[in-house]
């Protein structure tokens, strides 16, 4: 099971519609992992905060890059490099 924390720090309302992983995987290959939630979209205020998790069963962690949330605007937020440590 792998969960995102998602947290709107801003001062503005943000509507996240979808959440997942980037992938390090060789070219020609899937890189992306969307988390299929019910929970999406979903509006955050300031302060507020969302969790996604979701079962891969394709994902190994050391192939995780960083962890994404895409707004309705269609900006991509990133987590730090290397999320996951041991």
């Amino acid at each position: 099971m792998l969960g995102i924390d998602i947290i709107n720090t801003g001062k503005r309302p943000v509507t996240i519609i979808s959440a997942g992983f980037e992938l390090i995987r060789p070219a020609g290959e899937p890189n992306m992992a969307t988390i299929l939630e019910a929970g999406l979209p979903r509006e955050l205020f300031e302060g507020q905060h969302h969790s996604c998790f979701a079962q891969f069963d394709a994902v190994n962690l050391s192939e995780v890059k960083r962890a994404f949330a895409r707004d309705a605007t269609g900006t991509m937020h990133c987590s730090k490099k290397k999320p996951f440590s041991k």
